[in-house]
């Protein structure tokens, strides 16, 4: 299985699965994910939440538009699936990503 090492400002690295390019590859359970444009074999994140179903979360976005206009490239997904128990960690991984990348879409 791929991975992306996602670092946070803390200097903390998560290990995200990915990146895929299909929704099909996505899981409805609850995690991180991040959005990915993929550009001249560089991988930019240009946003990044939490979801307790992230499949459908991506699906139905209401930030997909930014992602299609602002990525230049390919759009990937990369995620970080956790425990149904854990949503006060999904959201400081969150926080801790958002604050170490400039996230065009949000985060």
């Amino acid at each position: 299985m791929m991975s992306v090492i996602i670092e946070g400002v803390s200097g903390t690295r998560y290990a995200f699965e990915g990146p895929f390019d299909c929704m099909d590859s996505l899981e409805n359970r609850c995690g991180v994910y991040a959005v990915l444009c993929v550009r001249n074999n560089e991988l930019n994140i240009i946003d990044v939440d939490e979801s307790f179903h992230i499949k459908r979360q991506i699906e139905c976005h209401d930030r997909k538009e930014c992602w299609k206009r602002n990525c230049l490239g390919v759009l990937r997904y990369a995620v970080y699936y956790g425990d149904d128990n854990i949503e006060h960690s999904r959201s400081d991984v969150v926080k801790d990503i958002a604050a170490n990348y400039y996230l065009i879409c949000g985060g």
